[in-house]
């Protein structure tokens, strides 16, 4: 009986040590694909891998501008907007973004430029440099970040999808903060 509960508590606490926590200027998730995938995007060559995996522009060979606008909880400081647009370049594509999280008192602001390349037909890398800024009436502040994201994504048997994104992986913080 003991060694159950032992082996029960080293398994919860192991489960939430692998939690990830975030707060304040998310990677937040655009497009209705991946919110219907339950934020796969990773996985995905689409329009909106400017914003979840950055590889998938190299599978994706269209020139697009797209919109998208979110109204979570039907509050006003809940809302986030998103534009993009992807340009073919040669063998990669460019993707560039723009999101916008809350309201006049409080928002966050993204801007990213990024490319992906298909090195393979089954496997692509990509890169993008963010801006990311943050506003505050309340606490007379804001501040800014340069951001970098990278990704692979590769298709090891037909229907198999693997992608892996990493955001932020040199810590950046604010200024200000």
């Amino acid at each position: 009986m003991v060694r159950i509960r032992h082996i029960t508590t080293s398994a919860a606490c192991l489960i939430l040590a692998l939690q990830t926590v975030t707060a304040g200027n998310d990677n937040y998730p655009y497009g209705s694909r991946n919110a219907g995938m339950a934020g796969l995007g990773v996985m995905m060559a689409d329009f909106w891998s400017v914003s979840h995996n950055q590889a998938g522009l190299g599978f994706y060979r269209h020139l697009s501008i797209g919109a998208h606008h979110e109204n979570r909880y039907f509050l006003k400081e809940f809302n986030l907007h998103a534009l993009s647009m992807t340009i073919p370049a040669g063998n990669a594509t460019i993707g560039t973004g723009f999101g916008y999280f809350g309201f006049s008192d409080y928002n966050e602001t993204r801007l990213g430029l990024g490319i992906g390349k298909a090195f393979h037909e089954k496997l692509a890398a990509g890169v993008q440099v963010d801006f990311l800024h943050i506003h505050s009436y309340e606490r007379s502040m804001n501040s800014s970040a340069l951001v970098a994201e990278a990704g692979v994504l590769a298709m090891p048997v037909p229907n198999l999808w693997i992608g892996f994104h990493v955001y932020n992986p040199t810590g950046s913080r604010h200024s200000g903060l």
